[in-house]
């Protein structure tokens, strides 16, 4: 989460750095939602919490659930995974029928063929 902190935010920050009009709020709702976040779970790792520190995070947590819905629209739900499972079986499928109609993919081994696939 440390690295996280010192990735994810600043990335995300530049990410959306120069949003349109219509994204600002948005934008801004993400970058302080996953703020918080970050910061909530820093503040749970110390050994110790004095009323100061629980009150971050209570701070941190309140702020987090209040701009979390930005990300709902994001939501994967289960007929979205059903949607996507599909799609990526079709493109196997076309991407296997490819190959098959070349004549130098008879000539891999096995091994260069599954690493064929996984590039493509």
């Amino acid at each position: 989460m440390k690295a996280l902190r010192h990735v994810i935010v600043p990335v995300f920050a530049v990410t959306l750095l120069n949003p349109l009009a219509s994204q600002r709020i948005p934008f801004t709702e993400g970058l302080l939602c996953v703020k918080n976040l970050v910061y909530f779970h820093l503040m749970a790792l110390y050994q110790y919490h004095t009323e100061a520190r629980i009150e971050y995070m209570q701070n941190y947590l309140k702020e987090f659930h209040c701009q979390k819905d930005v990300f709902s629209r994001c939501h994967a739900t289960k007929s979205t995974k059903k949607v996507s499972e599909a799609l990526k079986k079709q493109v196997t499928f076309d991407k296997q029928e490819g190959q098959d109609s070349d004549p130098a993919w008879y000539n891999l081994s096995v091994a260069a063929k599954h690493r064929c696939i996984d590039k493509h």
